[in-house]
């Protein structure tokens, strides 16, 4: 295969119009500028052909080399540990290829691993991490192969797969452009046994195609899109080692969906999308017989956008008003399933909203958002409880001074901005046993002056508890920040330190409970020539009114990474942190990591 890439590659080296060698000078037989022209010069050698596809290959391909060692050392209670204090190593080889000939484009990625970590892997050899390789022709065809990630639809197919195929092809028919998709992979694959309690993953097969079709040209239908599509997900029992499962019996899951899917650009603005699935299947075929289960599932929205010019008298010179309001609907069917996409079965809801677009000074929105779970009662068993869940949004962005229209204000004052969001949730039951609202609001600003970045916000949140009064809270969070970066002129170092502080106070009507927790931070960006430093500390401090419930979090951590100018392509970082937790339970434990990281780009 590299041969024949190096054959090609040196014989349409002139063609590909991204790399063009010097020409050569020219001979002819007997002398003279009109002796015969069938010269050595007309016909390239193998050795040249050879040569310039070498080269081609070389210009385009992409070899990395890396290694992370690490070591993490916990001190104090030891079941806050989660790696043994051991040093471990993981090396990677990333390898890359990526070339065009005429207009068809070709990319070929991979990445190998080789550790020691018992907490990833056993076998001590270099696994493939990820893989593919695809060739496209733009608006026309493509294939690739590997790692893939087939986007057919939300409730179809919207996940990767590995070691599979994904291929679609583009073709004018039926007044418009038609698309043809077809893929199939797997989700899950047998891994090596870790743990030593749970069996280790199997084979999950998933296939998917879809026909899609897009109106061109004039005419009614221009501005529509629709298409079918459907998936199909299985399992493979065999592939796994039956004597590693303590688990009891493994399900075999067997689900196929299909689904319509639509999309009109409508008069007034109006554009109207949608979907329509169908599924057939049962996530464990050894209990209940193949194909036991058959749902439905719906959504679709309606939005419109029209931008006019709305004209103003004052100070405020006429602008440019985008509007845009949006509604949706979507019910999923108790018994709908579906493994490769998405959906939250037995539920209903709608909402829709409003953006509003002033200037760049000025942008608010609403929004409603209705949402019914356990609809049908098939969420909980035997029960006939309906949640409902109802949201209200109202947000807020504005520059003040920028309203006013004034150009002899400072920059500073123009450009200070201002944030306020409003959110109201209520939840409530059927059977009346949860009847509570919670109530948000958000205030921000941010200015910059004198070099330095300032930002601040202040939110507070109330819950009205209508079935226990003891539930009643509310919760103040505040926090400022502020940077300031600058170069020290001598060494010209790059210099950005930053602080923040953050008090949250959560407590009760009742003040049974009482929770504050006071987040400071500080630290230094800094930057030399090669050299690239990030030292940083936060201190986390926890008050409970409760007794032996207090604690004290100190984290310390600093990475310094150089890059040589002499050796383009190297990288080398060493990182440190260290954590000392005090637990006021005697719970406490302190924990030291370390990590360094060499890679190399050929």
């Amino acid at each position: 295969m590299l041969f024949l890439i190096l054959f090609i590659g040196g014989s349409s080296a002139r063609s590909a119009n991204s790399y063009s060698f010097p020409a050569k000078p020219s001979f002819s037989r007997g002398g003279g500028g009109n002796g015969d022209q069938s010269s050595i010069h007309s016909d390239t050698t193998f050795h040249d052909r050879f040569a310039a596809g070498f080269r081609r290959v070389y210009d385009r391909l992409y070899l990395n080399y890396a290694v992370d060692v690490y070591r993490t050392g916990t001190y104090g209670n030891q079941s806050r540990s989660f790696t043994p204090p051991k040093t471990f190593q993981q090396h990677y080889i990333n390898v890359g290829y990526t070339d065009r000939f005429n207009d068809i484009s070709i990319d070929a990625r991979s990445t190998l691993r080789w550790t020691d970590d018992v907490t990833l892997t056993r076998s001590r050899d270099f696994k493939i991490q990820s893989i593919y390789a695809q060739a496209e022709k733009r608006n026309r065809w493509g294939l690739r192969f590997g790692d893939v990630f087939p986007n057919l639809s939300p409730y179809v197919y919207n996940r990767s797969a590995q070691y599979g195929s994904h291929l679609w092809y583009r073709r004018p028919g039926f007044g418009g452009e038609l698309k043809l998709i077809g893929t199939a992979g797997i989700t899950r694959r047998e891994q090596e046994f870790i743990g030593g309690t749970e069996p280790g993953q199997y084979r999950r097969y998933a296939y998917g195609a879809g026909i899609e079709w897009e109106g061109k040209g004039p005419g009614p239908f221009k501005k529509v899109k629709a298409g079918l599509v459907g998936s199909l997900a299985m399992d493979d029992r065999s592939s796994l080692n039956i004597h590693s499962n303590t688990s009891g019996p493994i399900p075999e899951l067997r689900i196929g969906v299909s689904s319509f899917k639509y999309e009109a650009a409508l008069p007034f603005g109006l554009t109207w999308r949608g979907e329509d699935a169908y599924s057939e299947g049962d996530r464990d075929r050894t209990q209940g017989g193949a194909l036991s289960r058959t749902g439905w599932a719906h959504r679709s929205a309606l939005d419109w956008r029209l931008p006019f010019v709305l004209e103003k008298k004052r100070r405020i010179a006429t602008r440019l008003l985008p509007v845009a309001l949006r509604a949706d609907y979507e019910w999923v069917d108790p018994d709908f399933l579906t493994e490769l996409g998405s959906a939250a079965v037995d539920q209903q809801r709608w909402g829709g909203g409003a953006d509003f677009r002033w200037s760049n000074a000025l942008t608010w929105n609403l929004s409603y958002f209705f949402n019914n779970d356990n609809v049908l009662h098939r969420i909980t068993s035997g029960a006939a409880l309906v949640n409902s869940n109802q949201v209200t949004t109202a947000r807020m962005s504005a520059k003040p001074f920028a309203l006013t229209g004034s150009t002899t204000l400072p920059l500073n004052l123009q450009n200070l901005q201002y944030g306020f969001e409003f959110r109201h949730n209520k939840q409530a039951a059927s059977n009346g046993i949860s009847n509570r609202k919670i109530e948000d609001y958000n205030h921000s600003l941010s200015y910059r002056n004198w070099g330095f970045a300032f930002g601040g916000d202040y939110k507070y949140q109330l819950t009205d508890d209508d079935v226990s009064a003891t539930n009643d809270r509310r919760i103040d969070n505040w926090g400022v920040r502020i940077s300031r970066p600058f170069v020290y002129s001598v060494y010209e170092v790059h210099l950005t330190p930053f602080a923040s502080y953050r008090h949250v106070a959560d407590r009760t009507r009742t003040g049974s409970n009482f929770t504050r927790t006071q987040t400071s931070n500080v630290g230094l960006n800094a930057t030399w020539g090669e050299f690239n430093v990030n030292l940083g500390y936060t201190q986390v401090d926890v008050d409970r009114n409760q007794k032996n419930n207090d604690s004290l979090n100190r984290l310390y951590n600093a990475n310094i990474s150089f890059r040589p100018y002499a050796v383009p392509g190297l990288n080398i970082t060493f990182t440190t942190r260290y954590q000392d937790q005090f637990e006021e339970n005697g719970t406490g434990f302190r924990q030291l990591e370390t990590r360094g990281h060499v890679d190399y780009t050929f």
